[in-house]
């Protein structure tokens, strides 16, 4: 028996007050509400009603005592949240796709965002607005190689020292990698290097940013930092800078295909798509004139 009643009838009475109740509530207040008693009871009911299907269990707002908890509800309940749709894709939107982050990370109680960065100046701009948010940062950033550029190749995974130090000094996590969507042959050429396998060639239908959002994330577990099924904010970006972010729950690299969800999308391009290099394409909007020479930690920490 739970509460004075079979465990049947309690099952029942939390589907009952979730269909009438239209929101999401945690365990504490759905045993308030229903007199189920103890909470635990609550929260193995809910759990056993998630397994089966019948409703969704996520962080989030309670709709009764509003605050971050994991939260139930009847799994038809439409969750209605804003998608920001930037005009032009590039790094002119990093600051942007930051602050929208940050707003959906802390309403979602996530503890972990992702930043993808090739000289550290997204990375650099992500620990002053992520300041004081007690979220995660892991900085996620490419083998010491080479990207194209107006004025020459640019250099990429991080190679200035005092970047690293102050990014490790504000406390973000660094993982070095290969992207793991990376084709075997896709750095012989630059001229063949976005020419890979297919489910690279898919998620840019959606822009690059969400494709280099979702193999961060899967980096991120790589490396050990965050475990497999953690919901994380993953960001992304078009050449430079940043202008995608996905709610994901992330996994092992070889388990994509199997366990990896895109749960919600934050913010991304509405016309994602650009010719190469990038730099010169009309729709493409950044400086990437900043990115040559010593990165200016202190201006990109202040905001200048």
């Amino acid at each position: 028996m739970e509460g004075g009643f079979s465990a049947v009838a309690n099952r029942e009475r939390v589907l009952e007050f979730l269909r009438q109740g239209s929101g999401r509530w945690c365990d504490d207040c759905i045993s308030g509400n229903t007199g189920i008693e103890p909470r635990q009871q609550v929260h193995q009911i809910c759990r056993t009603l998630a397994d089966r299907g019948a409703i969704s269990r996520i962080q989030g707002p309670c709709t009764g005592c509003g605050k971050i908890k994991l939260v139930s509800c009847i799994r038809n309940v439409e969750l209605a949240r804003p998608v920001v749709y930037f005009e032009h894709p590039g790094e002119v939107n990093t600051e942007d796709v930051l602050r929208h982050g940050r707003a959906r990370a802390e309403q979602l109680g996530l503890r972990v965002v992702v930043v993808p960065t090739d000289s550290g100046r997204s990375a650099l701009r992500a620990v002053r607005i992520f300041k004081d948010s007690g979220i995660r940062l892991i900085v996620v950033t490419t083998p010491p190689c080479t990207t194209w550029g107006p004025r020459g190749d640019l250099p990429s995974g991080i190679p200035d020292v005092a970047v690293r130090e102050a990014l490790r000094s504000a406390g973000a996590e660094l993982v070095q990698g290969t992207m793991p969507f990376s084709g075997l042959g896709s750095g012989r050429r630059p001229a063949i290097a976005w020419q890979q396998d297919l489910v690279q060639r898919v998620l840019e239908v959606f822009g690059a940013g969400t494709k280099i959002a979702i193999q961060v994330a899967l980096m991120a577990v790589d490396a050990g930092l965050v475990p497999e099924g953690e919901d994380v904010l993953a960001f992304g970006g078009t050449y430079k800078g940043l202008d995608s972010a996905l709610v994901v729950r992330t996994c092992l690299s070889w388990h994509f295909l199997d366990r990896f969800e895109v749960l919600e999308v934050v913010a991304k391009p509405r016309r994602p798509r650009v010719t190469l290099p990038e730099y010169n394409d009309p729709h493409w909007r950044g400086d990437v004139d900043a990115y040559y020479g010593a990165t200016d930690v202190g201006a990109l920490l202040r905001g200048e």
